[in-house]
């Protein structure tokens, strides 16, 4: 479903961050990079608030790829989009492929822990103005994303096969 999130809901995504309340696509892709993050993570935290659910609604075509869903036409829904607006249209977790990850959903850095955290999580650590380190062994914690460095998750592998 990539590109069919270009605009939503009266706002582009290219224009969800900056100072001024927005920044230029060139500017909002540095976001993306793994150096980026670890150097200036509140940016990201910052792209997550403007991403959450609820600020945003799924468009036409999203229903529509729901549509196709229930009548058991959809075979799977790909997409490179970070914002979880199939989700939020309805589309099943076992429908959906997300190639570029989710924001919603963050991870402990340390491979020995592995915790995963969820959109409540990460909301409940930016109201108190904390850095979302991981609750069990309190290392640092990054989003549940493909950095635009990385290579093509597992995930993206596995549901090609």
């Amino acid at each position: 479903s990539s590109g069919i999130n270009a605009e939503y809901g009266g706002i582009e995504a290219r224009k969800l961050m900056g100072e001024e309340g927005y920044m230029e696509k060139r500017d909002a892709k540095v976001l993306l990079e793994r150096d980026e993050f670890h150097l200036h993570p509140y940016g990201m935290m910052r792209l997550c608030q403007a991403l959450w659910p609820g600020n945003h609604r799924p468009t036409l075509a999203h229903y529509f790829i729901k549509t196709l869903q229930e009548k058991g036409l959809l075979l799977r829904n790909w997409t490179e989009n970070l914002d979880n607006l199939e989700k939020l249209a309805g589309i099943r977790d076992d429908k959906l492929v997300e190639h570029s990850g989710s924001l919603l959903r963050w991870k402990c850095n340390n491979h020995k822990c592995g915790s995963v955290y969820d959109l409540l999580w990460l909301k409940d650590k930016m109201e108190r103005h904390q850095f979302p380190n991981c609750s069990k062994c309190y290392a640092k914690c990054t989003p549940d994303i493909q950095f635009l460095e990385d290579e093509s998750t597992s995930l993206h592998y596995q549901a090609s096969v």
